[in-house]
């Protein structure tokens, strides 16, 4: 017998405790095509929902980077959303929106997907993302 042999009956429950953590509501999508209207002058589009449900909104140990584009500073805050294991389809420059939380401020922000680690026994799926600015 081996030490996975050992772990593997315990990852559905340490899995379970792991998403009883993520207390917040949030809503993955994908933006549509955009079409144009020529009656109103708009652009529109329909996004495509990925992934709408729990999570959990944290920062990483260094969120801030500071960089310099022309002559401006520009400050790049990051976050990671948690969401269960098992969701999949995201891709990168999807956009994330906390729907339902405790926290105001998340509700107030936009996130975009920037990066999609992935592990062996992973007890839920991390995504790194970046806040977008209005």
């Amino acid at each position: 017998m081996t030490m996975i042999d050992d772990i593997l009956p315990f990852v559905p429950e340490m899995r379970r405790q792991v998403e009883s953590l993520m207390v917040d509501v949030c809503v993955i999508y994908r933006p549509g095509a955009e079409t144009f209207d020529a009656n109103t002058g708009q652009t529109s589009s329909t996004p495509t929902t990925v992934h709408t449900g729990p999570c959990r909104l944290r920062m990483p140990s260094t969120a801030e980077s500071t960089s310099i584009f022309g002559d401006r500073e520009v400050t790049k805050l990051r976050f990671v959303v948690d969401v269960p294991h098992d969701v999949t389809g995201i891709e990168l420059e999807d956009y994330i929106s906390i729907t339902e939380s405790d926290d105001a401020s998340a509700l107030a922000r936009t996130f975009q997907v920037a990066a999609l680690p992935s592990e062996t026994f992973n007890f839920y799926r991390p995504i790194g993302c970046e806040v977008v600015e209005a």
